[in-house]
């Protein structure tokens, strides 16, 4: 979760149910939490579950698209592209062949990055520079994919095997009135929100209860909208998709974004930190959701430690 405090609020919630003890360090960045015999510690928001190699291989997302393309699971390509020391000319060369094969356009990103930060999309010359250059400057790999139109993202959060949530993170979007233009009624909306819209998009004014779709990310930190997945069909078809990935990974707590176009799915990344901060908050019902599936990986947590102790 992006937000210490919240996530030691809500496990401070649990705790509080249960009789544990909970305790913070580091502005929460490390907290313990002891069930009276023994004690668990979470690291930045992660709690005990998942194995290092597991962690690292999620938060690399070439390395991660290696492994999952090459046991023929279906997921988005990430190809990286290394910081050059001194030939930048070499990397712009190799990026602008990738976008030159792409119609519609690459997403460069921040190899190990997450929530959508340092994530651009780049459809010409001018911007592949650009990104380029932000990501660069910063000491950064670059993961480059393609950019997929028409997409629609779900995150699948799954605890040893079985499936806890699917929801659908839909892109945010206004309600034309048939006067006003895009960039007031995101003003009206979202405030100063930067969208990244160009100046003929902002200047559009969409018609009386036009949907206009006003950012490409899927990011919930972005303004998406979380919709919680009913069709049955769907969630059986997410599910054995993020169980499969999940079991070849050996994680066993964590998040598996998946990309649906046109009836096809495929794997975008997984998080092996499970974030649902902005999820929980978007209704009662969702932090009733986040709270469960919190309380039920806690008490995997422990169950585990005992085994361990008895050994």
């Amino acid at each position: 979760m992006k937000n210490s405090n919240y996530l030691f609020e809500l496990l401070n919630e649990i705790c509080k149910e249960k009789e544990y003890k909970i305790k913070g360090f580091s502005n929460n960045y490390i907290i313990e939490i002891n069930n009276k015999k023994q004690s668990i510690f979470l690291y930045a928001n992660t709690l005990p579950l998942n194995d290092n190699v597991s962690q690292k291989l999620c938060a690399d997302k070439s390395a991660l698209y290696s492994v999952l393309s090459s046991k023929n699971l279906p997921c988005v390509e990430h190809k990286i592209i290394k910081h050059p020391s001194f030939n930048m000319d070499y990397a712009y060369n190799k990026l602008e062949n990738v976008l030159n094969n792409n119609q519609n356009g690459i997403v460069i990103k921040d190899n190990k990055g997450s929530c959508g930060k340092n994530v651009y999309l780049v459809k010409n010359k001018k911007e592949l520079k650009c990104a380029i250059n932000k990501i660069f400057d910063k000491n950064l790999d670059i993961a480059v994919s393609p950019f997929i139109e028409n997409s629609c993202e779900y995150r699948v959060i799954i605890l040893d095997n079985k499936l806890c949530v699917a929801y659908q993170k839909e892109k945010p979007f206004i309600i034309g009135d048939g006067k006003s233009t895009v960039k007031k009624l995101i003003k009206k909306t979202y405030g100063d929100f930067d969208f990244e819209l160009n100046k003929k998009d902002l200047k559009k004014k969409p018609k009386n209860n036009e949907k206009f779709i006003v950012g490409w990310k899927n990011n919930l930190s972005f303004n998406s909208i979380p919709k919680v997945v009913v069709d049955e069909d769907l969630i059986t078809k997410l599910s054995n998709l993020a169980k499969k990935v999940t079991k070849l990974l050996n994680l066993r707590f964590c998040s598996v974004d998946i990309f649906s176009t046109n009836n096809d799915l495929k794997v975008l990344e997984v998080n092996s930190t499970v974030s649902m901060e902005i999820f929980s908050k978007s209704s009662d019902e969702n932090y009733k959701i986040t709270k469960k599936i919190f309380s039920t990986a806690l008490d995997k947590c422990f169950t585990d430690n005992n085994k361990k102790n008895k050994k």
